[in-house]
């Protein structure tokens, strides 16, 4: 099976292109079996949409969802590793710090979240004072703090043009489904639950350097779920 691999600073990522291909299908709704044999011409397919949709050749779109996915699984590594308990302050710290200013368009950038406990209610935040909180989760809330993102789910959005500064720019989203696990003693006492977030990213293409240049601008929330209602939803994702 085909593979592409990314290298970004210190983080080495193996991408499985048929995995790509499913999850992008997801994306626009399109009832199609991921078998292998058909991954070509799904692949295509996506391709020429994307890149009808940039202006550019399928050379170029083939370009931008490698891209896309790199950012995508960075970002949620390091958001998991941000919050989890086995991750020491000065490391969080580094990430936190690493992480906007690599993905995001400044530290003012605002993230949506939510939480049954407090009735679904969305509260907004800077990114930075959202990581602050994140940090701090395992040592005021809970013993053991684990948050990951759904890998069968991954949801790309239209791509619509703009122009800023005078230059063409372009926008999208990118949704994810984000699992909080948070636990008053180990393994028990625990609360749980499922956010859908949108990623909403501003990007454009830098012919200088061939290469496409992505912040994240907003981080939305959905919907919150509980965790068992997540847990149903997510079966008739995976047969």
């Amino acid at each position: 099976m085909n593979r592409f691999q990314f290298d970004v600073g210190d983080y080495f990522l193996p991408i499985n292109r048929l995995f790509m291909v499913c999850l992008l299908v997801i994306a626009v709704l399109i009832p199609y079996p991921c078998e292998a044999n058909d991954e070509d011409a799904i692949y295509q397919g996506l391709l020429e949409r994307i890149a009808r949709q940039l202006d550019v050749s399928t050379v170029v779109a083939d370009r931008f969802l490698e891209r896309v996915d790199k950012m995508a699984i960075i970002i949620q590594n390091n958001f998991e590793e941000i919050a989890s308990h086995t991750t020491s302050d000065s490391r969080k710290q580094e990430l936190a710090k690493f992480t906007i200013s690599e993905f995001f368009a400044s530290p003012d950038a605002m993230i949506q979240v939510s939480s049954l406990r407090k009735g679904a209610k969305t509260i907004r935040r800077r990114i930075e004072d959202y990581f602050n909180h994140l940090q701090n989760l395992s040592r005021t809330r809970y013993r053991t703090v684990e948050v990951y993102f759904d890998k069968n789910y991954f949801s790309l959005g239209d791509i619509e043009p703009f122009y800023e500064n005078d230059k063409k720019s372009f926008d999208f989203s990118v949704t994810m489904w984000q699992i909080f696990i948070g636990c008053r003693d180990v393994g028990s006492d625990c609360y749980k639950d499922a956010t859908k977030k949108s990623f909403h990213m501003v990007f454009r293409y830098e012919k200088n350097v061939n290469q496409w240049k992505f912040r994240v601008k907003a981080i939305t929330v959905e919907d919150t779920v509980s965790f068992d209602e997540f847990d149903q939803t997510r079966r008739r994702w995976v047969r």
